[in-house]
């Protein structure tokens, strides 16, 4: 009943800023869009990845900024909808968030409902987040298609960096689902996604986002000055926030772990490594002190199961033999290879539950 009316709560402020909210545009001229994978490599700059399978998308320009149809938002992965009772209110879901814009408000709104193991008294937690948005022209109607702002949209479906390219005068998104094809790469992942481009982002550090880990353990850790319009981002997998779990509590006797670095914004990325693709920056990697247990030992011991080593899929990963059995404990996919630079730690990562180079 309680989350029944708060949906009902959501739905008639939407209606209240559909009402009020209106700003009327001047011109509706074409903006064209890139969507681009992310190549490997070591791009040029800091500030634009190299394109990898790119998807050309004719968005449309409105008071100087760029749109795009809602519709467009499926080569990300995201499924759009209709609200069966008002035709303005317009849904995006990608990766089990829910994002809710409505014809003629410049607000917006992302949700989620997802649970995640407390280990430590055997519960299960639910987690339902809600953020707001608000983007500087509405979502509207242009010659009967519906568009959002390209920028918000973009990036609250988990694009790694949104920029214009003004050699090309066309805006560009950078998102791992990108396929180059009609499809997104499947991922079955959800994630928390957010960052300055929501409402008192910055207010939402001590957000506990799995029982024993809260927002600002799991975002972008670079400087404001250093990374401006993503500071403090955050696209995080629940299925890493349980390994953590798992972890401290299986390896880490339930007490405090500290994880130094979860995701990864673009620039931060490129400051720690100075490559373009990572884990961390799929939201699916997070790295944690070895603490007084020797968290790497125990899960390397883990991952080998009855052999004598975990497999190598890689020079300096190695991979657990024993993932999906009653022995993971951890549930973890792949570990970064110990010491490096004589220092040791725990990296850990999860697949996309999908396949290939996701």
């Amino acid at each position: 009943m309680i989350k029944c009316i708060r949906r009902v709560v959501l739905i008639l402020l939407l209606v209240f800023f559909c009402s009020f909210s209106v700003v009327k545009a001047a011109s509706y001229t074409t903006n064209y869009i890139l969507f681009s994978n992310i190549a490997s490599g070591n791009p040029s700059g800091l500030e634009k990845p190299n394109y990898r399978t790119p998807i050309p998308i004719s968005g449309k320009r409105v008071n100087g900024s760029t749109f795009i149809s809602l519709q467009e938002l499926t080569l990300l992965g995201a499924i759009v909808s209709i609200d069966s009772t008002d035709s303005d209110i317009w849904y995006v879901n990608i990766n089990g968030q829910l994002i809710t814009f409505c014809n003629g408000s410049t607000n917006y709104t992302v949700d989620y409902n997802y649970t995640v193991i407390d280990r430590q008294n055997d519960t299960i937690q639910s987690y339902p987040l809600h953020y707001t948005g608000v983007s500087d022209l509405p979502a509207q109607i242009i010659d009967g298609v519906r568009y959002v702002r390209f920028t918000d949209a973009a990036k609250q479906c988990g694009s790694l960096l949104v920029t214009y390219n003004s050699t090309t005068n066309q805006a560009e998104a950078f998102h791992f689902r990108v396929s180059g094809s009609i499809s997104a790469h499947t991922d079955n992942n959800t994630y928390i996604v957010g960052g300055p481009w929501l409402v008192n982002w910055a207010a939402k550090s001590t957000w506990s986002i799995a029982p024993h880990f809260k927002m600002s353990e799991m975002w972008s850790r670079l400087s404001q000055s250093s990374d401006p319009d993503y500071y403090n981002q955050i696209k995080i997998s629940v299925k890493q926030l349980q390994v953590a779990e798992n972890v401290r509590h299986y390896y880490n006797h339930d007490s405090p772990m500290t994880i130094n670095c979860a995701f990864r914004s673009w620039a931060y990325n490129r400051s720690i490594s100075n490559v373009a693709r990572s884990f961390h920056s799929r939201g699916r990697a997070w790295d944690a002190s070895n603490g007084a247990y020797g968290l790497y030992s125990q899960v390397y011991n883990e991952f080998k199961g009855s052999y004598s080593a975990p497999t190598v899929p890689v020079t300096n990963i190695y991979r657990s033999r024993v993932s999906g059995t009653s022995a993971d404990l951890s549930q973890g996919y792949e570990i970064e290879k110990m010491p490096q630079n004589s220092s040791t730690w725990l990296h850990m990562q999860t697949p996309p539950q999908e396949g290939s180079d996701m």
